[in-house]
Formats: structure tokens, sequence, C-alpha cells
């Protein structure tokens, strides 16, 4: 590049000033626009345009021979030689030589729009970059023209991109990327502004072209995006997802906050392409408590809920009952786990987590109230009240059940359940009473006072109740069973002249059923077992003709026919009703007359409880109250065939079928009745075939084992024990052969 040390300028019109030696040698070969080009090259010669006074046109010239100059280097040349940045700008825009060297590549185009961009200042930063992109001669360059101006004025970068988006909105997911890339700092608003100008459609792409232009600044992105944009927040989220995985809680967290109302889809979105389940709706739930329920409902829907479901009531505990509510609508069948996590999680609000699970499952809320008894016996009646409240429109035949389990799991509180209960279901007041007796005789007084204070309408059963609680033989183990018997079956009819006349129909019945010949079509055809299931199915039912036809039926049926016939009967009658658990000991009862051998005792048990099994699953309830009826009639049989009952327990579908709390009620419920049927001698005998039967459960069988012996000698110490009253003034004298029994 020519060094010179111009003293004196020569005059337009003349040449006849002696300039120094080196200038004088070139102005003899160079014209007078290749002196003014050198010149300005050189970067010398100040005050030059206004001394010389060169024509716009022999500048343009100049410019136009600079050949990839530094364009910067030459703009500033130009305006420190008197060049208005106006007339800088119209040279140069105006040029077009100039334009097609200075916008071959992109760091040239970028180069030349910064310089333009800072020469004009931030007022006139919209027109110069409007201006720059409008000449660039490709997409590359056009990007890189608006790249050059952010760069130069990032104080512009808000107007610059308005500006561009409005004039090329189609162009808006590129502007998001490069003015990312450009200005980091400023990534989230761009994005916003890119959205807000480009189309609606296009939100998540633009976001997206945001998130690659600044990978380190995606929540700051995914927070203005979505704020832009709610209706794309859930897809904006997934996208920053797919950009940058590990920080799905905090992008979670950033939409949520600035867009509540679109926390299901956000969470949907975020878990859809992430396994941290649990992470994703802790964030959530923290960002918008208020949203607990919709981010519930979608957190646990097709996932692993109690984990979830913990981790939420853990970082939302005033939102329990909301979290519990949404699941169980969504995922009856997680009722028994959900109960547990959230007593376990937020154990002060027992109560009314109780009452929404039992109102939202009101099918399960069998489950739901031994799940809440053994997180907390000693709350027996506060269970037993939420649970009848919150069941009892969905399921009004469940408190008897619930009160069955309430009292099974805290005897001592027998009276305030019986309380709890009947002050909303008084019509089960002597099933009720029954039962609370029949599990805590000490306090019988209390129970019965309870019981007519909260049922006045029912003292005829309450009495009766109490008159049925009379202690009676255990029998020998040579002796064989009564027919079955509880509270409320041993109030049936018993006498009446039809009773013979509908036994021999009955039996007519049944064995042309049995002498039928084959039908042709014998493929299709009902079987002879389903023929009389059906005929026998219509006995059920409170009454004589119950009691009658069953025990006729079962007397006529084959005994290796009994253990199916009774199966099909029970698929038949709902066993989820007090009054369906009854009719079920009946009919296992009479299917048990007579001198059953190990053989029928161990099928007539497989094929009742794989019957009550599948009845669960059409009905679901808790299969402790569905399994009752059952239960209590096998466990009248003599109390030396309970192993062999037993045995038919353990190879029916209950222990394969049922799981956690369902298997652990059920258990449960099987050792609290057998044991109560056995005296002292055959309990540690039973205790231990259960035990065999179900040895993970040897804890609870223990536990209730001890429970039944001190109830025991609490009722036999005599009058001058805590039995006073109603139930101690009936006791005989002390006698080993006599105990109580439900």
């Amino acid at each position: 590049m020519l060094k010179c040390k111009v003293v004196q300028i020569i005059d337009k019109s003349s040449h006849s000033q002696i300039a120094p030696a080196r200038n004088r040698a070139i102005m003899k070969k160079k014209t007078r626009h290749q002196l003014a080009l050198a010149l300005v090259i050189a970067g010398c010669a100040a005050s030059f345009h206004a001394s010389a006074k060169l024509s716009n046109a022999e500048v343009a010239a100049a410019i136009s021979q600079t050949r990839g100059k530094d364009p910067a280097g030459l703009i500033k040349t130009l305006s420190n030689n008197g060049f208005t940045p106006d007339q800088i700008t119209n040279l140069l825009m105006s040029n077009k030589s100039f334009l097609q060297q200075q916008t071959g590549s992109i760091e040239q185009a970028k180069t030349l729009s910064a310089a333009l961009v800072a020469l004009n200042g931030p007022a006139k930063a919209v027109a110069t970059t409007t201006m720059l992109m409008g000449a660039m001669p490709n997409a590359p360059t056009f990007y890189a023209a608006y790249a050059g101006a952010i760069a130069a004025i990032p104080q512009a970068a808000v107007s610059v991109t308005q500006a561009a988006v409005a004039k090329y909105p189609k162009s808006a997911e590129s502007f998001a990327e490069v003015g990312a890339r450009t200005a980091p700092n400023q990534a989230g608003t761009i994005a916003a502004i890119a959205i807000k100008g480009g189309p609606p459609a296009e939100a998540t792409r633009i976001a997206g072209g945001a998130m690659r232009g600044a990978p380190d600044q995606l929540v700051a992105i995914v927070t203005a995006a979505v704020t832009a944009s709610p209706s794309q927040a859930g897809n904006i989220v997934r996208r920053a997802e797919d950009t940058n995985p590990k920080g799905v809680t905090a992008y979670v967290t950033a939409a949520v906050k600035a867009v509540p109302q679109q926390a299901y889809a956000i969470v949907k979105e975020a878990m859809a392409s992430s396994e941290q389940y649990g992470a994703i709706a802790v964030a959530a739930m923290k960002a918008a408590p208020d949203q607990a329920a919709a981010i519930s409902l979608v957190a646990t829907n097709g996932t692993s809920g109690p984990s979830i479901v913990q981790a939420m009531i853990a970082a939302a505990p005033d939102k329990a009952t909301t979290i519990v509510k949404a699941v169980l609508t969504n995922q009856p069948g997680l009722a028994a786990d959900i109960t547990r996590v959230a007593i376990a999680t937020a154990p002060a609000q027992l109560a009314a987590i109780v009452k929404t699970a039992s109102e939202a499952s009101p099918q399960r809320v069998q489950a739901v109230v031994a799940t809440a008894l053994a997180a907390s016996p000693a709350s027996a009646s506060i269970i037993a009240q939420n649970a009848i409240e919150g069941s009892k429109r969905g399921n009004p035949d469940a408190a008897y059940p619930i009160v069955v389990s309430a009292i099974a799991a805290a005897p001592a509180q027998s009276a305030a359940v019986v309380k709890a209960a009947l002050s909303q279901t008084p019509q089960i007041a002597g099933a009720v009473v029954a039962n609370a007796l029949a599990r805590n005789p000490a306090q019988a007084d209390a129970i019965v006072a309870e019981a007519k204070a909260a049922a006045p309408g029912q003292i005829a059963a309450i009495n009766l109740a109490l008159a049925d609680s009379k202690p009676r033989i255990v029998p020998t183990p040579s002796a064989v069973a009564p027919p079955p018997s509880t509270p409320i079956s041993s109030a049936l009819p018993k006498q009446g002249q039809q009773t013979a006349a509908l036994a021999i129909e009955v039996k007519k019945e049944i064995a042309r059923i049995l002498n039928s010949p084959p039908p042709k079509n014998w493929l299709f055809a009902p079987s002879r077992t389903e023929k009389i299931a059906r005929f026998v199915s219509q006995f059920m039912g409170v009454g004589l003709r119950e009691e009658t036809g069953l025990k006729a039926a079962m007397e006529a049926t084959p005994p290796q026919l009994r253990p199916e016939v009774v199966e099909k009967v029970l698929a038949k009658i709902s066993l989820v009703s007090p009054q369906g658990q009854i009719s079920a000991m009946t009919l296992i009862g009479a299917a048990l007359e007579g001198k059953p051998d190990s053989q029928l005792l161990r099928d007539l048990t497989n094929g009742a409880l794989t019957s009550a099994v599948k009845a669960a699953s059409i009905a679901p309830n808790s299969v402790g109250g569905l399994l009752y009826g059952v239960i209590a009639a096998l466990t009248n049989t003599a109390t030396p065939m309970l192993p062999t009952v037993l045995q038919g327990v353990r190879d029916s579908a209950v222990m394969s079928k049922l799981s956690g709390s369902q298997l652990t009620e059920f258990v449960s419920s099987l050792t609290d009745t057998m044991l109560s049927r056995a005296t002292s001698k055959e309990a540690d005998n039973l205790k231990a075939a259960l035990i065999a039967m179900a040895p993970a459960h040897s804890a609870l069988i223990n536990r209730i084992a001890s429970n039944i012996a001190e109830q025991r000698a609490s009722a036999l110490a005599g009058p001058g024990n805590s039995s006073s009253g109603l139930i101690s003034s009936q006791l005989p004298p002390t006698d080993p052969n006599i105990t109580t029994a439900p």
C-alpha cells in the first residue's frame, strides 16, 4: 500500500504545483481518480475530499476498484475525509461493483453490515439493516447482514428483529436462530418476537431455531416462547428436551410458571420423551400447585403411579386430596397403593384422603380401608366414617364390609366404629352389631348403647344380634359342624308348612336335570352343572326359600359336582353386598352337608374362591369383603378339616391373582375368622397351617392370633372383668369346652 505524506494538495485545474518526490512520480503515471483511489486506500490525505474537491463519480470509481479491501476501513477513511454517513451509505449501496465484491462471503456481508449500521447509529439501524438485507445476493449473506446489524448495535436487536420478521415472516425461524446465535443473552426475547411475527402454526419450529442458535439459553427461550404461544407450550418444552434432555425439569418449571393453564400439555409432552417421570411431576407441582389435578392426571397416566403420587404430595402436601382424587378417577385400580403413599406422605390428612379415595373409587373402598387401617389402626372409627361417606354414592353396599374390616383391625374401637357406621347406614345395624360383639364381647354394653343411639329404628335387629351373641359349644374334632350360622342368617325363618313341599320340588328338578339325555347340539348347550346353577340361583335371597332350596339342591347334587355348581352359582350373585355374602355362606354350608371328604373340601374351596376372585374383577371391591361369606362358610366345617380348607385356599386363584393390600386383607380376614372358631388347643395347629399357606404374612398371622387369644381370655375371665352388663350377665360358668365365636 502506498505510504505518503502529502503536505500540498494539487489544485483541481492545475498540475503546476510541486508535490513530494514520490507523489510527483505517481502523478506522472496515474490519472486523477487513480490518485484519489491510492490516497483513499492508503488512509492518508487528511481533508483530501474538501481540498481536492473530487466529484462523487471520481470517488465512486475509486471505491469500485478497492478489490476486496476492508470495507470498514474504507468507511472509516471516507468518514475521516469529510463524507457524511448518508453520503457514504449512498455511495456504497449504489455501487454495484463494490457490493458484488463486498458480499461475496458471509463474513464480508456481516462486516459490511456491522460497519454501516454502526456508522448510521441506533436511530437508523432498522432502515440500514433492511436496505442491506435487500441488497444481498443470496440467503446466507441475507442473514449475515441481519447478524451484522445486531452485532454492531445489540440494543437494537429487538427493533431490527421485529422489522426483519415483519418484512420476511416466512424466515422467522432463521431469524430466531441467527439472532440467538449472534446475541445469546437476548435469545429469549428474539425467539418471542420471531414467534409473534411468524406464522402461528410454526411457533415450535421458530423456538427450535432459537434453541439451535443458543443452546445454553434454553430456559430463557422456553419461558419466552411459551408465553408468546401458550397453545404450543407442550411441544416447545419437548423441543427443548430434544435439544438437551438433561435440563427437562428446568424447562418444565419455567414453562408451567409462565403458562400454568398449559400444565397438562407441558407435563404430557415432557414425559413422552423422558423417563424422569417423578422429577417432571414434582417440578410441575412446585411451579403451579393450583394445577395439581391436571398434573396428577397426566403424570400417572400409564406410569408407575404410587411413587409419582408420593413425590407430588411431598411437593404440595396441601394438595394431597386433589392429587388422590385425580389419580384414582383415572386409575381406580391403584386405590390401595395411592392411599398408602398418600397417608404415609401426609398423615395429618388421613381422614380427607380416605374419604376422597373412597369417593373416587367406590368399588375399591375395601382396599382403601384396609390400607388406611394398616397405616393407622388407632384411627379405625375415623377411617370407617370417612370411607362410608366417600363410597356410599357409588357403592351403597360397601358399608358393612368396611365395618368388618375396621373392627377386625382395631377391636378396642368397636363401639366407636359402630357409632360412625350406623350414623350413616342404620339399616345394617343388626349385622354390624353382631360382628362387633363377636370381635369384642368385652365392649358389649358400649357397642349396643352406641348402636341404639345411632340407629333408633333398628332396636329389634340390635336386640336380635345381642341374643345371637351367646356362647356356643365348639365342635369336637370328630364332630361335623352344624349348618353355617351368623348373626344375620340365624334370623332367617326356620319353620313353615311349605318347606317340605319346596324341598321335594327342588330335588325333583335337580334329578330331572341330572337324568336328562344329552342334547343333540351338545357342543353349544349348557352343561348339567350350568343348568343346576341357573336353577339354584333363583333361590338366592333372604328368607325361607333360600335356605330350604339351597339345602335341597345341594343334597340332590352328587358331591363330585358340588364344587363346580357352587363356583357357577357364586359367579351369578353379587358378593359385594352383605346379603350376597350370607347367601354364599348358606350355599357352601349346604354343599358341605354330611361328611365331606378331603378332595371335595379342597375342590369346593378352590372353586368358591376362584369364583369370588373373578367377581372381584367384574365388580372391584376389597377382597376381604368379597370373600367374607365364602371364608365364613368354609370355616364352619369341623376344625380338623380346616387345614384341608387351607390347602384349597393355597391352590386357588386367590394366592396367585391377588397381591399387595388385597392379599394382605384376605389373609387377615381368613386368619381372624378361622382362629376365632378354633379352641385354644386347635389354634396353634391352625396358625401353623395358615403360615404355611402364606409365609410372607407370618407376622400378620401371629399378631391376629395374639389378639384373639387376649380377647378370649378376657371374655372367659368372668363377671369380675370388663365384660360386665348385658353380655357378662348371660355368660355361663367357666367351662373349658365353651368359648365365644362369631
